[in-house]
C-alpha cells in the first residue's frame, strides 16, 4: 500500500492521529514512518529517541508494515478492537 492508503486506512478505523505520524517523528511516544533520501524507516518515537527502527527500500513494504506493526501493538493493548480493522480489510 501506499502512504496516500495507510492514511486513509487509518482514518477509517477511527485511530486518533495523535498516536502516529506519516511524516516522521514527534517529540512525544508516537508509532511513526519517514522516508530519507535512501529508505523509509518506521520506528516509535519518543522523548528519548527511536526505538524498534526497521528500514525499507519501498514505500510498499514500509506502509505494510507500519500497518501490521501499529495496529497489532494498539490490539494488544486493548486500544483497537478487532471490528475497527474488519472494516479496512477490503480497501
Amino acid at each position: 500500500m501506499k502512504k496516500s492508503d495507510l492514511k486513509r486506512k487509518l482514518k477509517q478505523s477511527q485511530i486518533p492521529n495523535q498516536w502516529y505520524s506519516l511524516d516522521g517523528g514527534r517529540d512525544h511516544a508516537t508509532f511513526c514512518i519517514g522516508r530519507s533520501i535512501l529508505w523509509w524507516e518506521v520506528y516509535y518515537s519518543q522523548p528519548n529517541g527511536k526505538t524498534n527502527r526497521k528500514f525499507f527500500l519501498t514505500e510498499t513494504s514500509a506502509c505494510d508494515y507500519f500497518y501490521h506493526w501499529f495496529t497489532e501493538s494498539l490490539r494488544i493493548q486493548g486500544l483497537l478492537a478487532t471490528e475497527q480493522l474488519k472494516i479496512t480489510q477490503n480497501i
